[in-house]
């Protein structure tokens, strides 16, 4: 098979490479080498090629591995003309493939920055998993300036010798991805498997009880209404996430409080809000971060507690609904707060402006709003009295 990689019209991405590099103070990195001059007339020269060449295709740091650039004619921020030298791409090829094992793709480029003055690049794109080694060996007079297996690699802008543990590393870490993504397709499919076991137990009926409430919210069967949430309650504490996101999608259509939904309903009816929700500390920061995942579910959560506060103060006029709702807004953003959560934390905020504006001219609904608004963020505002006889 062919190892040079096929021409293409990349010069403008290697010159803007070399831009960039002349820009900066400290050009060279785990990816990019730097030299003034390439010599390769004598052994110990190409020897010193085969190093920078094998180091830049072992590189670490990176995964995937990205294209690695040794860049002839700059350094210190300076270009020197590399025209005297006759820099030829497929000798360098030849020396390559002679002296690398496994074969490593590359490109050479010639281009011209400044008139007059000529810089080489050369581009290797070395294989994922694989470790770069001498392939054969290399004498100079009596000594030998390559030994078949060593290797090398690349420290931000140095380069490293890699032997003994370092190689085993090296080799435990391809091993490893080798066997992550060997294994990747089975897991899918495992999760695929868990999935469709879901959807087949409790999400059927978690579904089927949904689907029962809402006649049962249009007829006004509290009692029977409020027995369904619990037995939902249920399944969200044994099935987590994938059952409560269920639950929040569709509970919104089932919790009309402005059509009469008495407050003990509404306490179980946001009571099995609550359980579809992570348990995560109101006093203190979490121990584990607020996946994105959490935080939708907390999102949803809110909207249907801000309805169901917006129902109670304006078309119901009940203080418990209003508190019970309140006091789900404030556990939501108490955990918004302690973790740092802004968007969320902004989303609370805005919940709770609109329903202190509602409750203008009403002040026990102001001060419920607002005293669950302020200690949501810690403020330990007073009891006020309107709590103490609810």
């Amino acid at each position: 098979m062919p190892k040079r990689i096929k021409r293409s019209d990349e010069t403008q991405r290697i010159e803007d490479l070399v831009r960039h590099c002349l820009s900066r103070n400290n050009a060279e990195s785990a990816r990019v080498e730097c030299k003034r001059e390439l010599l390769i007339s004598k052994p110990a020269q190409k020897a010193e090629f085969i190093r920078d060449v094998i180091s830049l295709s072992n590189s670490e740091g990176e995964w995937p591995r990205l294209p690695a650039h040794l860049i002839i004619g700059l350094k210190a921020r300076r270009l020197t003309s590399t025209a005297s030298l006759a820099i030829d791409g497929a000798t360098l090829g030849q020396i390559i493939d002679s002296y690398v094992a496994p074969q490593v793709s590359y490109q050479h480029y010639a281009i011209s920055l400044k008139r007059g003055i000529r810089t080489d690049v050369l581009e290797l794109r070395p294989v994922e998993g694989a470790l770069y080694l001498v392939r054969q060996e290399l004498r100079e007079d009596a000594r030998a300036v390559l030994v078949p297996g060593q290797s090398w690699g690349r420290r931000a802008d140095r380069k490293v010798v890699l032997s003994g543990d370092a190689l085993s590393a090296r080799i435990e870490q391809i091993a490893i991805r080798r066997s992550d993504a060997a294994a990747a397709p089975l897991l899918k499919e495992i999760q695929s498997l868990k999935l469709t076991l879901a959807e087949s137990g409790p999400q059927t009926n978690v579904k089927r009880i949904l689907y029962e409430m809402e006649p049962l919210q249009r007829s006004r069967e509290w009692q029977r209404l409020s027995a369904a949430a619990d037995l939902l309650a249920l399944y969200a504490r044994d099935y987590g996430a994938s059952v409560g996101t269920t639950v929040l999608d569709h509970l919104g259509s089932v919790m009309n409080v402005r059509f009469g939904m008495p407050a003990e309903t509404v306490e179980h009816m946001l009571g099995l809000v609550e359980c579809c929700l992570p348990f995560h500390h109101y006093r203190y920061k979490s121990e584990r971060p607020i996946t994105d995942e959490h935080q939708l579910l907390y999102r949803k959560a809110s909207e249907i507690a801000w309805a169901a506060a917006y129902d109670a103060i304006k078309y119901t006029e009940d203080l418990r609904a209003t508190h019970v709702a309140c006091r789900v807004l404030w556990g939501i953003a108490r955990v918004a707060f302690l973790n740092g959560c802004s968007e969320l934390s902004s989303l609370m905020s805005q919940h709770f402006v609109q329903l202190r504006e509602l409750s203008v001219g009403a002040p026990e609904y102001e001060q419920i709003v607002d005293y669950f608004d302020r200690d949501a963020r810690m403020e330990e505002p007073p009891l006020p009295p309107v709590l103490s006889r609810i």
